[in-house]
């Protein structure tokens, strides 16, 4: 069996085709393109109509690679974009008539856990118990647990595109930019109350998104993405206070100048490194692990279970 998984998100289009084989998930083609969709949703409540377009193109690409690998099956989901604009259940109409991709739009707690699924098997070796922090780019996710019981799961309605353009005018961005945005996140924090806990006692942390991939690509210094070197490594405080003070010293284009950023998250990262930051602080975490799958990966492990 062949499956084609979907993630629509708020920055990202993530593709993955893979092969079921005695309930294991043998991957053939991933691939992920960065479209934006959350642009200027805060601003005016619906899709953009560049982000729509940016969103069409990518699924005209994927269409053929669907047909290429024989695809039996497709899973898709939307996310925060989706859930959040006015003509998010229109739009996921409108990709299924053009293409026949069904896309579910999921709730934000549906998310977390998906994304919480694939964390937890390719992690909990490591560890029994899991802290896993999920930054998109309109909301952000935090669950710590194992496969057998969730103990905390919350959503931040913030993530790196709504940061950025309702904090970061100039760029590089001024300090009282930066200021204002630190204390958005530590209000939103606060008021959420996310704080090291008897509920994470013991965990291990586990990083997911572009902001944790992109940082840690940066971190090694690579020229070309390479998720075999980025899945599984590490990202501690120190390390990402050093990469947080170089983003935030650099303009955009400057910033595309480094390895690891890609052109569609130079202007984003900065926001990410300092959200990423300020949850670890206040959950404790010295580090994390860093997970290149996610929510597509999530919803397969999810098939399997429910299939077996």
């Amino acid at each position: 069996m062949r499956i084609a998984s979907i993630d629509l998100g708020s920055n990202s289009l993530s593709l993955l085709i893979a092969k079921i084989i005695n309930n294991k998930i043998i991957p053939l083609f991933e691939t992920t393109y960065l479209i934006r969709l959350a642009q200027d949703l805060e601003k005016n409540n619906f899709l953009h109509k560049e982000a729509k377009q940016r969103c069409f193109n990518s699924f005209d690409q994927i269409i053929k690679l669907i047909k290429k690998y024989n695809v039996t099956l497709c899973l898709g989901v939307g996310t925060a974009a989706l859930r959040n604009s006015s003509d998010g259940q229109e739009f996921a109409k409108e990709i299924f008539d053009t293409y026949q991709i069904p896309i579910k739009i999921i709730s934000a707690d549906e998310e977390a856990k998906l994304t919480f699924i694939d964390s937890c098997n390719e992690f909990q070796k490591y560890n029994k118990n899991i802290i896993m922090i999920d930054i998109g780019g309109a909301s952000t996710e935090i669950v710590s647990g194992n496969l057998d019981k969730i103990n905390l799961m919350i959503s931040l309605n913030i993530g790196t595109v709504s940061l950025t353009e309702k904090n970061l005018d100039n760029d590089p961005p001024g300090k009282n930019e930066i200021n204002q945005m630190k204390l958005q996140i530590k209000n939103l924090l606060k008021e959420k109350n996310i704080k090291h806990n008897n509920k994470i006692n013991s965990s291990i942390g586990v990083g997911v998104g572009g902001t944790v991939t992109t940082l840690k690509a940066i971190d090694l210094n690579i020229q070309k993405y390479n998720s075999k070197l980025i899945h599984g490594s590490y990202l501690n405080l120190i390390n990402i206070s050093k990469l947080k003070k170089l983003l935030f010293s650099k303009s955009t284009l400057e910033r595309m100048e480094l390895n690891g950023v890609t052109e569609k998250r130079a202007d984003i990262i900065p926001a990410g490194s300092i959200l990423l930051k300020l949850i670890m602080k206040n959950l404790n975490l010295n580090s994390i692990y860093v997970n290149a799958k996610g929510l597509r990966w999530g919803l397969l492990y999810n098939f399997l279970n429910k299939n077996n």
